[in-house]
Formats: structure tokens, sequence, C-alpha cells
């Protein structure tokens, strides 16, 4: 699917103005080989006795992929080099796509080198016809979402998208309170509850639709209070989900769920829209739309010094002895039918 709408300048501008601070920056090197630039926020981590300085990506739970500006085949040498800069042990990258910049240009890696399952991000292909996807859905299925849209319509709700700054201001505050008025409230983890969460959201909004990205669709009722809204961006004909909401009173009629079908039955007829992007985690939800899933990557890359040793110990050595130790046992735990003892 190619690089997104979080994998650009902008975005990381505005990743770094909400939740960076002292700790946080962009690396860059021009040089023969590369041209990069690496928005970054520093860490550490404790392993035994020691600490690890950790350069890691300027992402979050906000951010959908990760991936380094620029590139070229000098990549590997200049991340070295980042990290003799930065004075850190280890440079960890999650949120990666296969395709992504940094992954291809470091090709195979090496030795100092791991790369793990991160997580997968489920998406709907639109170039399907419609009657196609929604068969594929299941009778039940369909049933379901039907009675509740037909249901929401009698009491008056309709969809609408805005695209401007000016629309979407308007209703910022509102959209904040239906995110928060359900499960993420109550746990504590909604955008207005969030340090730097907040900030960071409404200066995206405002970056998106003055780009001409912004769509936010929303779900209004008779009255014009809103019951569901999706925050989402439309980018080289891909359009990414990116925060979702629906308003706790109206959770038995499943909002959320119908705006979800309204949306996607706009995307199917815009033929300048090609997937339809629901991001990681991949929930049980969330696969009950999608037609496929893509999987992420994190990546890890240690220096050669003692504390970076010790990390690749933590991080690569010690997981891969776990792993084979459970499948020592589990091997060793099977006794084939053919050695079984007979019955007396």
């Amino acid at each position: 699917m190619g690089n997104g709408v979080s994998t650009v300048p902008g975005w990381y501008g505005i990743w770094l103005s909400a939740f960076g601070g002292a700790d946080s920056g962009i690396w860059r090197i021009a040089e023969p080989g590369a041209d990069l630039v690496v928005p970054y926020r520093r860490d550490r981590l404790r392993v035994g006795l020691f600490e690890i300085a950790v350069a890691a990506a300027a992402a979050n739970a906000h951010t959908p992929y990760y991936d380094i500006l620029g590139g070229g085949p000098g990549v590997a040498h200049a991340l070295r080099r980042m990290m003799c800069d930065l004075n850190v042990d280890m440079l960890v990258f999650p949120y990666l796509r296969r395709n992504s910049r940094l992954l291809t240009a470091l090709g195979e890696g090496g030795r100092r080198v791991a790369l793990e399952h991160c997580e997968f991000a489920p998406f709907v292909d639109c170039d399907d016809p419609w009657k196609t996807y929604w068969e594929g859905r299941g009778k039940k299925t369909r049933q379901e979402w039907l009675r509740h849209e037909r249901r929401l319509l009698e009491r008056g709700c309709e969809c609408v998208c805005l695209e401007t700054v000016a629309e979407a201001e308007a209703v910022f505050e509102e959209v904040l309170t239906v995110e928060a008025s359900g499960w993420k409230g109550a746990g504590g983890t909604a955008i207005s509850q969030e340090h730097g969460a907040e900030e960071f959201y409404r200066m995206l909004v405002r970056h998106w639709a003055e780009q001409g990205w912004l769509r936010l669709f929303l779900m209004r009722d008779s009255g014009g209070e809103i019951v569901a809204f999706q925050l989402c961006a439309r980018y080289r004909g891909v359009v990414i989900s990116l925060k979702i909401g629906q308003l706790a009173a109206y959770d038995r009629h499943s909002p959320g769920q119908v705006l979800q079908l309204q949306i996607l039955r706009r995307l199917f007829e815009d033929p300048e829209v090609g997937i339809y992007d629901l991001l990681g985690p991949a929930t049980a939800h969330k696969l009950r739309w999608a037609t496929g899933r893509e999987e992420l990557r994190t990546l890890r890359i240690f220096r050669r010094s003692p504390r970076g040793e010790l990390a690749r110990v933590r991080f690569v050595v010690a997981p891969q002895w776990k792993a084979d130790r459970k499948s020592t046992r589990l091997n060793s735990s099977h006794i084939p039918l053919s050695r079984m003892p007979s019955s007396a």
C-alpha cells in the first residue's frame, strides 16, 4: 500500500510538537550514499543491573505506520553513525511495513540487526465489486448490520463527511466528548485524558484539512447530535481510519458499525479509492470488515559496544533460547503411538 500520511514530514512535525520534548528530535545526515532524516525519541531500558540508552522511533499508540525520510544504499552506515552521535546502544523502529523505506534500504541486515512481528493492520480492498465484498461478510453479519442501519435511519440519523478546517473545528470538542463517553473514557484512554493527545489531533485535523486529505465522517441524529464518528484521511488512493467513537447512550443501536457500513458504500463507489485501511491492531471487530491484513514489523539495531551486545542478548539471544527450550520440551513430551506401552 506504500507510504501514507503518517510517514511524511508534516506528521512528524505535529507528533514531535505534541508528544516530543527535550529527549526527542530529528537526526539528519547528508553524505554520499545517504540522505537520511530520522524522527526519534530517547529512552532508557534497564537490563539486569545496567541501563541501556535507546533512540526509538518518534511513534506511539497514535501512530499507524513509521518510516524514515529519505534513504539510499548507505542507510545502514548512517544509522550506525546515528547511534554514535546520540550515544545510544540500540535503535528501535516499530510499525514498519515490509516495503518501508527503512526495511528496503537495509536489505538483509546483519548480525546486529533484528526484525520481529509488531502487529497486523486489517484493510478492505475497495477495487472488488461491492456485491462481492458484501456477500463475503456472511448472511448473519449482513442482517445484523442492516437491522441496525434501518433502526437508526428510522430515528432520523444521517451520515455526513466534513473536509474543511472550519467544519472540523466547529465539531472538534463534541467529537472528543463522544469518544470519551464510552469505555475509553472509563478506562482513562480517551484523547481528552491523555497528555499531548488532544493537541496532536487538533493540529492533525487542521493540517489534513489544509492539505485536502481530511475526511471526518459523522453520524448525527435527528436533533443534530453526533452519535458516531470516524476521523479519516484520504491520501494517494488510500483512506485510513485513524480514530473512531460512538456515543455511549446509543451503544445498543451500534451507530459506529452503521457509520462504517455507510462509509464503505461510498468508498466502493469512488473509483479513485483502492484501499480502506482500518489500521492496527487487528481486533475481532476490524477483522469482520477486512478483506486482508498487513503485517507490521519492529526493527532493532544494536551498537557494537558492551551495552549494545547486552541489548542484543536481551532482545534476540534470550528470546530465541527460550523458544528453543520450549520447542525441545514439547517435542520430548510427545510419545509416538508406536512407542506407547501396551495395556496389560
